[in-house]
């Protein structure tokens, strides 16, 4: 896999065994997909802070803690309709890639999964 970075004209070659593979855990209206590349987290409305920890059999990393300032050089999006709600989304691109086969579990706000 090839990107390449238009304004220092840089290219990077990385690769990747599987860039379709995904890990996906949902707890109610929230779904968190991490791929080597980054998360991608989806819900109906914003959370006031969030926290995303992964679990793998080297130990604990967080990936986000927007109390920490950690991870929260994110794009975030929302869509609403008539004033309500309707999606939020915040999605995280790692500086460096994530092997997803070593994560065992994940603590998403708290919660683990």
């Amino acid at each position: 896999m090839k990107l390449g970075d238009y304004q220092t004209r840089k290219e990077y070659n990385f690769n990747i065994k599987d860039t379709s593979y995904v890990k996906t855990y949902k707890d109610g209206d929230t779904t968190v997909e991490i791929s080597p590349l980054g998360v991608s987290i989806s819900a109906k409305e914003k959370s006031a802070g969030m926290s995303l920890v992964v679990y793998t059999d080297k130990g604990k990393k967080e990936l986000i803690n927007t109390k920490k300032d950690i991870g929260t050089n994110a794009h975030e999006s929302s869509e609403a309709y008539k004033g309500k709600s309707k999606s939020y989304q915040y999605i995280l691109k790692f500086k460096n890639l994530l092997d997803i086969s070593k994560i065992e579990k994940i603590e998403f706000n708290g919660k683990s999964q």
